[in-house]
């Protein structure tokens, strides 16, 4: 009696096969170094690394990922084996702390609005960290209103970090002075009301104050810490209505200012 024939069949058992990473997670690039985890001797291995990279390696050299993205890993094992794990290294590009601000344009004050600019990721969540002196660091939003003590150079510092851990940071010098605001139109038609070209300044800095005609001919220009224009030219003579070109400019090179612009002269 011949006895019961057994065959057994050595199935692939894809448990058998994992890999791990140094490290998944980066920003703007990364090294990593894989590990592949397998009870097989000897095995037969392929690797591809989601970057256009490969290896035969069983213990493949570091793998650089230079640009943001999301890379899937795979390894293949005697050619039948295969352990995938989809967006398994995650590289993110770091947020950019750069910012502008403006002054409130308000004469007299000291408000300026700060804003961070635009994040590269937009569905990220970004935490915004300002310093203005005096201060100490702390957590607001991206859009701030500072109000300063006093004209000055100012170190302003702003932090962004983003979910990934990934952050930037920069300082930039703030001068906080006089506020130029020139009205566009002025009626020296001595009525009393709006007879002056009056520029609204604190009276702590010298300014020069330069008019020109249409065509670039100067016709007025007085240096003064109240700079004002009274719709005359330097003989005295009323100039005609219509447009004029200004240019107003601080004298100390310590509190620097400048602005140009038309004003309407309507009598």
């Amino acid at each position: 009696m011949f006895g019961a024939l057994v065959i057994l069949f050595s199935l692939p058992v894809f448990c058998q096969v994992d890999f791990s990473a140094s490290q998944v997670k980066g920003c703007d690039s990364l090294s990593v170094r894989f590990t592949l985890l397998t009870g097989l001797s000897s095995p037969k291995v392929r690797w591809n690394f989601g970057n256009g990279k490969t290896s035969q390696e069983i213990d493949p050299a570091p793998v650089a990922y230079q640009k943001p993205g999301s890379y899937t890993v795979t390894v293949t094992v005697n050619d039948t084996i295969i352990r995938k794990k989809t967006g398994y290294v995650q590289v993110r590009p770091s947020p950019v702390a750069s910012f502008h601000y403006a002054d409130s344009s308000v004469p007299g004050t000291y408000i300026f609005a700060f804003h961070s600019l635009q994040q590269p990721v937009d569905t990220a969540l970004y935490f915004y960290q300002w310093k203005f002196p005096g201060q100490t660091l702390y957590d607001t939003t991206p859009d701030v209103v500072h109000i300063f003590d006093s004209t000055g150079l100012y170190r302003v510092f702003l932090r962004v970090t983003d979910d990934f851990g990934c952050a930037d940071s920069s300082i930039r010098l703030v001068y906080v002075g006089e506020s130029l605001y020139v009205p566009n139109v002025f009626t020296p038609n001595e009525d009393g009301l709006n007879d002056l070209l009056e520029i609204p300044v604190s009276g702590e800095v010298m300014y020069r104050l330069s008019i020109f005609t249409r065509y670039g001919l100067l016709v007025y220009k007085t240096e003064s810490k109240f700079p004002s224009w009274d719709g005359r030219n330097a003989a005295g003579v009323k100039m005609t209505e219509g447009i004029y070109y200004y240019i107003i400019e601080s004298l100390d090179q310590q509190h620097p200012a400048h602005k140009a612009g038309f004003v309407y002269l309507l009598r």
